[in-house]
């Protein structure tokens, strides 16, 4: 399953607005760091990284190679690699889970309108690039870089401006659905996105033939009428096994995309179907290329781990795994294992902390965290059911990189 991001501006009580709207906790938050000047970079980042402690969503974070004024070449010849240090530290320091830390570097290079735009610089971009990304490695082997192409409006073929294997984890892309130049039929729209220059199936050939995953760090929809385009999207998503998928959640830079204050309910409600709990286009990472696991039945592994805590038996296993590929949701399968006779006969009835407590015990191998007991326990106060919880849990990036080694490739349900 896709990761789900969003991205909600600077105030984190957006982030939980959102998550109580959706009916699920976000496993990733997008931010950006400062490129206004160097002094406004630096100042940007510890502040940054304090804004989503305890939020229980992992950050995506868009680092620009360049502040504005400053040059690529400056950037591939080493001139910042004090900033890149200062942010790498603060980064790697401030994240709340053990897994991979997602760097998304110099987005939208192949525009003209980024400071760090490529065109007619695009060896400095790769220079830069790769300076920023020996920095960072530098620091933490953690980190994954996400090369970041926008769809539409390049002024660039991107591949000239591409890093190289070595340098990049992540074939990312941004894409809007905006009635001022999309059609107003949703389908169709999002067919351009797929077919148009740049877009979604050039993404994924490029990916392909340099093994690289691929992600959406951007995209958002403006209309009331987006059923068929959000539908699409999520197909889209789950059928490619998108590591994540980022939503524009804000009405910033002059795109009105935010849902949870009750704009454009119908699109609203289509996003709620595809990504809330009653849907299968989030909850989770995407396995990693080439891994063996049926994405479906690493999930319902975890939900056993998580919920039961213990592997998951044959029968069950192929019982659920089925049953997801038919149209039940993971909440759905976590709803039942919560009123099994056996989830009974161990636990009988639970305080909201006890059983938050249960699942990162399951799921985590540890007990909940102050910031994160704060967290859930507080979407279940807010009639979130534990079903939804505990497929949060279960599904996030930390709990899959723990059951990791627990999770039987011999659940391969192709």
């Amino acid at each position: 399953m896709v990761a789900l991001s969003a991205y909600v501006g600077n105030d984190a009580s957006d982030l939980a607005a959102f998550s109580h709207w959706l009916g699920r906790p976000v496993d990733h938050v997008l931010f950006y760091l400062n490129d206004w000047n160097w002094a406004a970079f630096d100042s940007s980042v510890p502040w940054a990284a304090d804004l989503w402690k305890g939020s229980g969503a992992d950050v995506i974070w868009s680092v620009p190679l360049v502040v504005q004024g400053a040059s690529l070449e400056q950037a591939a010849a080493g001139a910042f690699d004090g900033h890149y240090k200062l942010a790498a530290n603060a980064l790697a320091q401030s994240a709340d889970s053990s897994g991979p830390i997602y760097v998304r570097v110099g987005w939208e290079f192949n525009g003209d309108w980024m400071p760090w735009s490529a065109k007619g610089h695009e060896d400095a971009f790769i220079g830069a690039f790769r300076d920023l990304v020996q920095t960072f490695r530098g620091v933490s082997d953690r980190f994954k870089f996400v090369w970041d192409v926008n769809i539409g409006g390049s002024v660039i073929d991107p591949a000239t401006a591409y890093p190289g294997d070595a340098y990049v984890d992540v074939v990312g892309t941004d894409f809007y659905y905006n009635l001022q130049w999309d059609s107003p039929d949703g389908h169709a729209a999002f067919q351009s996105k797929v077919n148009g220059p740049y877009g979604l199936q050039w993404q994924q050939d490029f990916a392909a033939a340099h093994h690289k995953a691929t992600a959406v760090s951007e995209w958002g929809v403006q209309s009331d009428n987006a059923e068929g385009y959000i539908q699409d999207a999520a197909r889209w998503f789950n059928d490619h096994g998108m590591v994540f998928q980022n939503y524009w959640e804000t009405n910033a830079a002059n795109f009105n995309g935010q849902f949870h204050a009750g704009q454009n309910p119908h699109s609203g409600a289509a996003f709620k179907a595809a990504f809330g709990p009653a849907g299968s286009s989030g909850g989770g990472p995407a396995s990693a290329p080439g891994a063996s696991l049926d994405p479906d039945a690493a999930g319902v592994g975890r939900l056993y781990w998580a919920i039961l805590g213990r592997d998951a038996d044959q029968g069950g296993q192929t019982a659920f795994t089925s049953a997801v590929k038919h149209g039940a949701s993971p909440s759905d399968v976590a709803a039942t294992m919560l009123n099994s006779q056996e989830f009974h006969q161990q636990h009988g009835s639970m305080a909201s902390s006890a059983f938050v407590d249960l699942l990162y015990q399951g799921a985590l191998g540890r007990s909940a965290d102050g910031s994160g007991l704060h967290f859930w326990q507080g979407l279940l106060d807010s009639g979130v059911s534990r079903a939804s919880v505990a497929v949060g849990i279960a599904q996030s990036a930390d709990a899959q990189q723990h059951l990791a080694s627990q999770i039987h490739t011999a659940w391969t349900l192709l």
